[in-house]
């Protein structure tokens, strides 16, 4: 699958927000609290990010198939970890949040390879840390972020209704990828 990464635009807005209202809707009918009752991404949040120049998109061929925002700096949930990141973490990294693919596509891997596409953009930019989460309940996201050899690390907690999440980690600089 070759995907291909780019800025978002404010053209892209429909389309982005039509994919944050299936992945709702999908997470809603697996039963999973994550962005749930008002708490995902919004119209509002996705013009921010794409603002601030920080929302990306996957492309295949010339269809939009995903988006994520791509953080960098510190996370002040990330800063209350129950559990640790590798020790020889650099002090800033790149989280990724509002991760999320079109489900109407039905493609097998879509997902991982979208991750995958994020992490290779990600490391060639230079960032060696990156950071992601999903709700405990997410077995399909935690396979995904698994998949890419991403670390699990412990959990935090977001100061919203189900805040809780899983936090997992790819250090880009340690042979051994695990947090300790």
């Amino acid at each position: 699958m070759n995907l291909k990464i780019r800025l978002a635009t404010l053209e892209d807005l429909d389309q982005l927000e039509a994919i944050v209202n299936d992945a709702i809707v999908s997470m809603n009918e697996q039963g999973l609290p994550q962005w749930q009752n008002g708490y995902g991404p919004n119209r509002d949040r996705l013009t921010e990010d794409i603002t601030c120049q920080q929302l990306y998109v996957g492309m295949l061929e010339n269809t939009l198939v995903g988006m994520a925002a791509l953080v960098f700096g510190t996370d002040p949930v990330y800063t209350r970890v129950d559990g640790q990141f590798h020790p020889n973490s650099p002090l800033a990294y790149l989280s990724i949040h509002r991760f999320a693919i079109d489900r109407t596509l039905h493609q097998k891997g879509l997902g991982t390879a979208w991750l995958r596409t994020i992490c290779h953009f990600a490391t060639a930019q230079g960032y060696t840390d990156l950071r992601i989460d999903t709700h405990p309940l997410n077995i399909g996201m935690q396979k995904v972020i698994l998949a890419n050899d991403f670390s699990y690390c412990g959990a935090i907690e977001f100061p919203i209704p189900n805040g809780e999440r899983f936090v997992y980690q790819y250090l880009m600089e340690t042979p051994e990828k695990t947090c300790h």
